[in-house]
């Protein structure tokens, strides 16, 4: 599930009532249309917010990525870590 499906409070630009669009009808192409009153609106006009979660979504991803280094990191660390005691002498001698 990508940003694009989550929901938010939309305010109708006629009536001023909100409801709930997905983030995906906020894309240029897609138009919003008002449940109460029926007005439109254009999601083109929105293209700024669509950029905004454009940007939000690649440093959810650059974060990701961090993550995953560190703990793959942190994982083979511990493993050569865990190599090492295994190699030891002194365990060894204790089995």
């Amino acid at each position: 599930m990508g940003y694009e499906d989550s929901k938010i409070n939309f305010p109708c630009p006629e009536c001023t009532q909100r409801f709930q669009v997905s983030l995906r009808h906020l894309f240029p192409e897609e138009v919003v249309i008002c449940p109460i009153c029926g007005a439109t609106s254009s999601g083109g006009k929105l293209s700024e917010v669509n950029q905004a979660f454009k940007k939000v979504e690649i440093e959810l991803l650059d974060i990701q990525k961090i993550l995953d280094s560190e703990y793959y990191n942190k994982v083979e660390i511990e493993l050569l870590d865990l190599e090492k005691i295994l190699d030891s002498e002194n365990y060894n001698r204790e089995r």
